[in-house]
């Protein structure tokens, strides 16, 4: 399986036509985390206009949403199907109306350290020493079912945010475990566990990663393939060469292969749809690659 890089969209002359009267461009402006959703449609948060920013390549999904009434930066968000907010922000759970009021505000436990939604709800994992997930619904909020030891109130694990989550749609969640390549695995429905994966690399076990000093990097489910992709930062690979790489996590088979993008170290895979994986570039703006 290889990699081509067949567009990375910038802003710049041959942009110019279609995008006059847009005040904001995802294509060059997009930074941050986001997490794009199965119809393709991704939310970033604008800082120059202080809100939630929802865009789709074929120009199928595009709103505003502010976040100025919630005095803080968000951290992580996922709309409902009313295009209202759940937005994290530092140890805060809100709920944000289509007027960009708060119409919920919850203390959470600590620090979250990635959120991946479905259907069916959404999911919080949070930065502890330990995985302790939750399963939120999507109407009120509440705890539908949590996994892990639940931490100390107000304690936050020192050291990079080890755990990154994914949703398969078969009702899988997915969480990495530190800097190991390997993942847990657990009922989305239920939150009981169903096991953790043991991944070969080369007919020896999978390496781990070198991220003693910054945060793991996103992983997300490739429905096409059936597989799981981690974005890999280069310095982090076990022999440090340049770029980005993608690690595709074959749990059926229990292999693990790095794959080469073409692309800058600090690119930020935000989502895969129809055999094609999207990227936030180090500097902002989105990149596109083809996966084979």
């Amino acid at each position: 399986m290889t990699f081509s890089v067949y567009r990375i969209l910038v802003s710049g002359i041959a942009l110019a036509a279609p995008l006059l009267g847009q005040e904001w461009n995802a294509l060059a402006a997009a930074r941050g985390w986001a997490r794009q959703d199965v119809t393709g449609a991704v939310t970033f948060y604008d800082p120059g206009s202080q809100s939630l920013r929802t865009w789709s390549k074929d120009g199928s999904s595009e709103g505003v949403l502010s976040m100025t009434q919630l005095g803080a930066l968000p951290n992580f968000w996922c709309l409902d199907i009313r295009d209202q907010a759940w937005v994290v922000t530092g140890n805060q759970l809100f709920y944000v109306d289509k007027t960009g009021k708060a119409q919920k505000k919850e203390a959470l436990i600590t620090e979250v350290s990635d959120l991946a939604w479905d259907r069916t709800g959404f999911y919080l994992v949070y930065r502890s020493e330990g995985i302790y997930i939750e399963k939120r619904d999507e109407k009120k909020g509440d705890v539908l079912w949590t996994y892990g030891s639940k931490p100390k109130k107000g304690s936050i694990a020192q050291g990079p945010q080890q755990f990154k989550i994914a949703v398969s749609p078969s009702g899988q969640l997915l969480c990495t475990l530190g800097s190991d390549l390997n993942v847990l695995m657990v009922d989305a429905n239920t939150g009981k566990e169903q096991g953790k994966s043991f991944l070969a690399y080369n007919n020896a076990a999978a390496p781990a990663l070198q991220v003693f000093g910054s945060d793991r990097q996103p992983i997300r489910w490739w429905s096409q393939k059936g597989v799981l992709l981690a974005n890999v930062p280069g310095s982090q690979m076990p022999q440090k060469t340049a770029g980005q790489f993608l690690a595709k996590l074959d749990l059926s088979q229990g292999s693990v292969e790095f794959m080469a993008t073409g692309l800058d170290e600090g690119s930020t895979l935000i989502g895969v749809q129809d055999g094609e994986a999207t990227f936030v570039k180090p500097n902002g703006g989105l990149a596109f690659l083809a996966l084979k």
